[in-house]
């Protein structure tokens, strides 16, 4: 730091003085920060763009509405607190809300669903038959979970979101029908036992 104030003041530079012709460039020295907390380069606490994971606040609120409960076949019940959630992607301003002790010891504890001795896999919620005839009889309204796992066909599941799939371009009327005739064409070869690509062909 002194050799370089003796070399500016040796071309006419005071201190308190900016640099450059008209002196109105910076006057006090660039000095190193020294760096002790975790955050990445460049990283700012503030920064609404970094800090504001809404995905992850959005799960964690739709998780804290849902409530688990027995019924008497053992079976679980999801039900929802209130059905008055915001979906926004802007964050919000910290407001308590109630916390059931069900519904975090479901995502706190492990979900024991089948065990695993000598290369055998054993189901542990295995119903008699006489009991899944009786449960396919009866129509409930409601989706009864046993053991924490809902058993949705792709049916009902496509009902339920309303038609919306994953791939984004579908909502805009875009099927991939290029990507699943190649798909389709390369399935064939393979089943018809040849082997090369269409790239080899050409």
């Amino acid at each position: 730091m002194e050799f370089a104030k003796k070399q500016l003041e040796k071309y006419g530079w005071k201190d308190g003085e900016g640099l450059g012709r008209q002196k109105d460039g910076i006057s006090k020295p660039i000095k190193p920060k020294l760096k002790f907390d975790k955050g990445g380069l460049g990283h700012d606490v503030f920064d609404d763009e970094i800090n504001n994971t809404w995905w992850q606040r959005l799960y964690d609120e739709a998780a804290k509405n849902i409530v688990t409960k027995k019924d008497s076949s053992d079976s679980v019940i999801l039900e929802t607190l209130s059905d008055d959630i915001e979906i926004t992607t802007k964050r919000k301003k910290s407001k308590k809300k109630t916390k059931t002790k069900k519904a975090e010891s479901l995502y706190k504890n492990f979900v024991k669903t089948s065990e695993l001795n000598q290369n055998v896999e054993r189901k542990l919620n295995e119903k008699d038959e006489d009991e899944e005839e009786e449960e396919d009889n009866s129509k409930v309204k409601r989706k009864k979970i046993s053991s924490g796992i809902c058993d949705l066909t792709d049916e009902e599941l496509f009902k339920i979101c309303g038609g919306r799939t994953v791939h984004k371009g579908a909502r805009h009327g875009l099927k991939m029908n290029a990507k699943l005739a190649r798909i389709e064409q390369q399935e064939n070869a393979i089943l018809n036992g040849d082997n090369s690509t269409p790239k080899d062909k050409k």
